[in-house]
C-alpha cells in the first residue's frame, strides 16, 4: 500500500512540476519576445546610422529613429543654375559696349581755323604738284573744319581738293594704272556730289581783258557780260584740271580789275566730267551767285 501511495504522490509531483514550467513559460514568453525585438531593432538602427555616416544608403530597412538619409544634389539643377549665371554674365558683357558714353569716344577734332604751318604745307604740295600729299591733306582739313573763317579757307579747301584729285587722275593715267585711276574718279564724283550748293573760292589769278588762248587767267565769256571763266592747268600747261565758269547776278564792270590779282567765288551748281583723257581735260565746273575779292597790296 505504501508503494502505491508513493507512486501516486510522485505522479502528482510530476504533473505539478510540468504545469509550473508551462505556466512560467507562458508568463515570461512575451517579455523574451519584447527583449529580442528591442535587441534586433537596436542593431538595425546602429547599422543604419553607420550606413548614413559612411554615405551609403540601404533601402528597405527601418530604423528605430526617423533618420532621413542625406539627399544627393539634383544633377539637373546645377547646369540650369550655371547656364543662368552664364547667360546673365554674357548679357552683361554684351550690354557694356551699348552703354558706353559716346561723348568719351575718340572723335575727330573740329577746327575753327587752320594753322598757318598746315596751310603753307598744303600750298607747297599744290605748287610742287604732289597730288597725293595735297589731296590727303586737304581732305583731312575738310573733315576737321566745318565752319568757314574770315579768310574763306574752307571754301578754298573744296576747290583745292577737286584740283588735286584731277592731278591724281592725270598721274595714274600717265603711269598706266587704270585701277587706281578709276578709284580717284570715284572719289572725285563723290566729292562733287557733296559739294553741290556749297561755296567755293578759287585761287587768286590775274584778270586780262583780252586773254585769247591764255591759261590760268580770269577771262571774259563771249556774249555773256554776267560771267567769267578760267582754264586751270598744271604748271607745264599739259593737262587741264578744270574749265571754270562763274555766273554773276548782274553785269560785271571789270575795268578796275584789269591786270590785278583777284579771287573768284560762288556756289557750285554742277560739274561735267571727261572720261576720254586724250582730250587732256578732266572736268567743267559751273558756279552761280558769283563774287569777286581783290587782293590789296601795300
Amino acid at each position: 500500500m505504501r508503494r502505491e501511495r508513493d507512486f501516486g504522490d510522485s505522479s502528482l509531483k510530476v504533473n505539478f512540476m510540468r504545469k509550473l514550467v508551462l505556466l512560467t513559460i507562458l508568463l515570461y514568453f512575451p517579455v523574451f519576445s519584447i527583449i529580442a525585438q528591442k535587441s534586433s531593432t537596436t542593431g538595425r538602427s546602429k547599422q543604419a546610422q553607420t550606413s548614413v555616416k559612411t554615405g551609403k544608403i540601404i533601402q528597405g530597412q527601418k530604423t528605430g529613429k526617423n533618420i532621413k538619409p542625406k539627399q544627393t544634389p539634383d544633377k539637373a539643377s546645377k547646369p540650369k543654375q550655371t547656364q543662368t549665371v552664364d547667360q546673365a554674365s554674357r548679357s552683361k558683357q554684351i550690354q557694356k559696349p551699348v552703354k558706353t558714353d559716346k561723348s568719351k569716344q575718340s572723335q575727330t577734332p573740329i577746327l575753327t581755323k587752320i594753322f598757318e604751318t598746315e596751310w603753307k604745307n598744303l600750298i607747297e604740295g599744290l605748287k610742287t604738284e604732289d597730288w597725293e600729299k595735297s589731296s590727303s591733306l586737304s581732305l583731312r582739313l575738310l573733315d576737321q573744319m566745318k565752319i568757314d573763317d574770315d579768310k574763306k579757307r574752307l571754301a578754298q579747301l573744296r576747290y583745292f581738293y577737286l584740283f588735286a584729285l584731277a592731278g591724281k587722275i592725270f598721274q595714274f593715267s600717265a603711269l598706266g594704272e587704270p585701277v587706281k585711276e578709276a578709284e580717284v574718279w570715284k572719289d572725285l564724283g563723290s566729292a562733287v556730289s557733296s559739294f553741290i550748293g556749297q561755296e567755293f573760292v578759287l585761287p587768286p589769278r590775274r584778270f586780262l581783258d583780252d586773254c585769247s588762248q591764255a591759261l590760268n587767267y580770269i577771262c571774259r565769256v563771249k556774249n555773256n557780260e554776267k560771267a567769267l571763266r578760267v582754264t586751270a592747268t598744271n604748271t607745264e600747261g599739259t593737262g587741264i584740271h578744270s574749265f571754270e565758269y562763274v555766273l554773276f547776278d548782274q553785269k560785271i564792270d571789270l575795268k578796275e580789275f584789269n591786270n590785278k590779282e583777284i579771287f573768284l567765288g560762288g556756289k557750285l551748281k554742277r560739274a561735267d566730267f571727261n572720261d576720254d583723257l586724250t582730250k587732256t581735260w578732266v572736268m567743267r565746273l559751273f558756279f552761280e551767285n558769283g563774287f569777286i575779292r581783290v587782293i590789296l597790296t601795300e
